[in-house]
């Protein structure tokens, strides 16, 4: 636990924008990964396992959350008058949150290991379970989105 909960930790929160959620996942993952760990083929890969459990418990969080979450955070925003103090990066990083969060979970997954964890199409492939190609095309498409999400500020 102690070599991967920085790393999980980190992966998580960037999935869900939330330290109580990334707490909390973070806290389920672990269990899983402790259930899980006697059913490990021998000479499988523990970093792309404990990856793959820890990406698994954020998309299924998010999944959940949908656009439960969109909606509440929408509504907060507009019942709450801009603050002339706002520093311009903290819109910036808020306007990122929100795009983030309206690309679909199996995109956003490919897209927080490959830029913020600096991970392989093919270290992703192994971690989600899907062919390297399929990585590729989901970080592109999960770019494409956020590019037309995050028009104004580009």
């Amino acid at each position: 636990m102690r070599r991967y909960q920085r790393r999980v930790y980190a992966v998580i929160h960037r999935m869900t924008g939330r330290h109580a959620d990334a707490d909390d996942l973070c806290q389920e993952t672990f269990l899983q990964v402790f259930r899980g760990v006697g059913r490990l083929p021998p000479g499988s890969n523990l970093d792309s396992w404990v990856y793959r459990v820890a990406m698994n418990v954020s998309v299924d969080h998010l999944r959940r959350q949908g656009r439960e979450r969109a909606l509440k955070t929408e509504l907060e925003r507009q019942a709450s008058p801009p603050s002339p103090t706002t520093a311009p990066d903290t819109d910036v990083e808020a306007a990122v949150r929100r795009a983030l969060d309206q690309i679909p979970a199996d995109q956003k997954a490919v897209l927080v290991l490959r830029s913020f964890e600096g991970m392989s199409y093919q270290e992703i492939a192994s971690i989600q379970g899907i062919p390297v190609g399929t990585a590729r095309w989901r970080f592109f498409a999960a770019r494409r989105a956020l590019e037309k999400l995050l028009g104004a500020y580009l």
